[in-house]
């Protein structure tokens, strides 16, 4: 079942990948990007890590958090997503049991329109990600979450394809980061 914006976040307790404890509650009383992706081995995936983390210190600086989920096991997005040392949590989901709690979608047809996204791959080559080793759902989409203070939805938005993502202008406006600070995000 999908998400809306008011809703309250559904709560969870995890480990990161490198065994530190994270519970939603944790968060409160921080703006929160919450951020489900597909395999860690997934060009697309790993594209969108680079510009998060590229973004990352603009985010944090007007205080949001970022919390990004793998349905792959620790091993895999230590060897995949690792390499490029985000200063962000990444929760290893291999059950899929919190993507479940937040209605993350799978679609064949999302998987297959998502093969179309030439520059995106193109891009993913050029910065040394293209990886290509699935071992879950291959038709799983990403779905991102922004997280009022107060622990509520502000943004649901799931994914139309395997590289659809929110935009990062709106992570930005959610930030509070004006148009000049975007840019340099």
């Amino acid at each position: 079942m999908r998400l809306n914006p008011k809703d309250a976040a559904k709560p969870f307790h995890v480990e990161d990948v490198h065994g530190q404890s994270i519970a939603l509650q944790d968060y409160a009383g921080k703006k929160l990007l919450l951020a489900f992706f597909r395999h860690a081995a997934c060009p697309l995936c790993n594209l969108r890590v680079h510009q998060l983390i590229q973004s990352y210190p603009a985010l944090q600086a007007n205080g949001v958090e970022i919390l990004a989920f793998f349905e792959s096991p620790q091993d895999k997005i230590l060897k995949y997503v690792g390499k490029q040392d985000a200063p962000f949590p990444i929760v290893a989901d291999p059950t899929l049991k919190i993507y479940r709690l937040y209605g993350v979608e799978t679609s064949v047809i999302g998987m297959l329109r998502g093969l179309f996204r030439f520059a995106d791959f193109s891009e993913a080559a050029r910065k040394d990600l293209m990886f290509f080793n699935p071992h879950n759902d291959i038709a799983l989409l990403p779905a991102d979450f922004l997280i009022n203070p107060d622990l509520s939805i502000h943004t649901a938005y799931y994914g139309r394809d395997i590289g659809d993502h929110l935009d990062l202008s709106v992570i930005h406006a959610f930030a509070g980061l004006n148009a000049a600070s975007r840019a340099i995000a």
